[in-house]
Formats: structure tokens, sequence, C-alpha cells
């Protein structure tokens, strides 16, 4: 708790070369490198933060962050189809995460603290209580950092069709990333492989989308971190507007999220194993523009 203080500069750049291929058709290559320089809860943190279910402790010694990137873009747009893709690289030096305490590290520390004080079973007991009560029960975590490297892609294809009446735009998109430090473990926390399918349908002042996400399950984990089952979400919308005049507008929307009240749980969350996603949720919202 004595005063401290932290002075650094960063440099960060980037370029994009474009290239059109024809007229429909083009491909762009991106070059980056980008300085992150810690924050201040990052460095300077040390209490519980309950939102997280943790008790987080910075590090005043942690380097400047910095990503060397190249990522290779391709995009199509037709008359009809169109269709984007994007596959990158970063190297990370200096990875600012959260790391847990392990449960095997926290018993080892309390067995190394009880042979140095050398007190009787009760007095164990009692200390081992005051221990936990040390970080309120909460998993202690602390600010560190290790070289990474983060490769992925994302791809989306679609079409656009015109009916009778309305539009109908179809499309399916796909993401996925790997993310493993220099030791060979992988980066904690990390969003698994999702496919995401939508259908929209507008006519005028009417719209109406539908919208699956389908979550895959998450084995890429870190030490301590337990797997994500996978998981689909069906979301849907529909909106209809109605203009009074040049400026006054009212607009109707019926909304439906977790329509099949899927348990899911997001693999991101530090609390995911106690807090699952949001189930079925179905409302109305008015809209008055003036």
């Amino acid at each position: 708790f004595e005063p401290q203080s932290f002075d650094e500069s960063a440099f960060s750049a980037a370029m994009t070369l474009r290239k059109e291929i024809n007229d429909r058709a083009s491909v762009s290559l991106g070059l980056s490198s980008v300085s992150k320089v810690p924050s201040s809860i990052e460095l300077f943190m040390n209490g519980a933060h309950l939102a997280t279910s943790r008790y987080e402790v910075g590090n005043i010694g942690l380097d400047t962050e910095r990503t060397d990137g190249v990522d290779l873009t391709f995009d199509f747009e037709g008359d009809v189809f169109y269709a984007t893709g994007s596959i990158y690289h970063n190297s990370i030096d200096n990875y600012i995460y959260l790391r847990d305490e392990l449960e095997e590290e926290h018993d080892e520390h309390m067995e190394e603290h009880h042979d140095e004080e050398g007190h009787d079973d009760d007095h164990d007991d009692e200390h081992h209580d005051e221990e936990h009560m040390d970080h309120g029960n909460l998993t202690l975590a602390n600010y560190t950092q290790q070289d990474a490297d983060f490769t992925g892609y994302e791809i989306e294809v679609g079409a656009r069709f015109s009916l009778p009446a309305g539009e109908l735009q179809l499309s399916l998109a796909r993401d996925e990333v790997d993310a493993e430090f220099s030791n060979g473990e992988d980066v904690p926390r990390i969003v698994p492989a999702r496919n995401i399918f939508t259908a929209r349908y507008t006519l005028d002042d009417f719209s109406a989308k539908v919208l699956v996400k389908d979550v895959e399950r998450q084995t890429s984990v870190a030490p301590g971190e337990s797997v994500t089952d996978g998981f689909t979400l069906v979301n849907a919308d529909a909106s209809w507007s109605y203009g009074f005049d040049d400026s006054t507008r009212l607009t109707l929307t019926a909304f439906a999220r977790n329509l099949t009240d899927e348990a899911a749980r997001n693999h991101a969350s530090f609390v995911k194993n106690q807090v699952p996603l949001p189930g079925r949720n179905i409302g109305f919202r008015f809209r008055l523009d003036f």
C-alpha cells in the first residue's frame, strides 16, 4: 500500500495494402505493431472484485505489451452473393492477463506456512480460516504476463434475394481463434469457435430477423480452467415503423432471446460456472421519435 508511480511511453504503427482484383473482388494485407501500456487496475489493483468473484492483485513490475500482427482479407460483392474472409496472426510480447491461483498452489502455500509456524493443531486451524478471510473466500488472482500467439480466421458468405414483395437476406458466418503461450499452455478464457446463421426479411417499413448462434465446445483450456460445453441460441426480432409526418415516427419492436431456453455458459466469463447466460426472454419495445 505504499505510494507507487508508473511512467511509460509507447509507439504504435499500422498500414494496409489493398488491391482491386476486379469490379467485384478485392484483397488487402494489414500489418501492425501496437503497444498497450498496463492499465491502472493491472498495475495497482489490490482487493476484492465481487463481479468476478476474485481477489485481484496488480503488479507494478508489468512491462508494456506489444502486438505484431498480420492479417489477409478477401472481399467479394456480387449482384446476389457476397463473401468476406480474413485470416490473422498476432504475436504478443508480454501479454497481460489475470491468472487464477491453482488449488494445489494454495494448498502448498498453506502447508509451507503451517510448517514454518510450528504451532499446535488448534492454532493452525484458526490461522487457516484467517488466511481464507484475507481474500474473503474469493479466488486469488494475480495480473501477470507472458508471450503469446493468437491465430484465427473469420469468414462470412451470404446472398440477397429480391422477392415479389420485399427482400430476403441470408448469411452464414464462422470465426475461430487459437491462443497459446510460449510455454505451450492455452491462454485462459478464449472464446470457442462459433457458427452464426442470419435470415433477414425487409418490406418497406417492416423488417424481421432470425439469428441462430451455434457455439462449439471449448476444450482448449488453461491450467485450472474447466471445459465449457457448446450451445445453440435462437434469437428473433420483428419491427414495424410508421411516420406521422417528416419529424415524427413510431417504431414497434417485438423481440425474443434464447427461444429454446438453452442452458448456455460464456467461456470468456470469470463466473461462467456460477452464472449462465440469460434464459428465454420475450418482450416488446415502443419508440417515438419527434
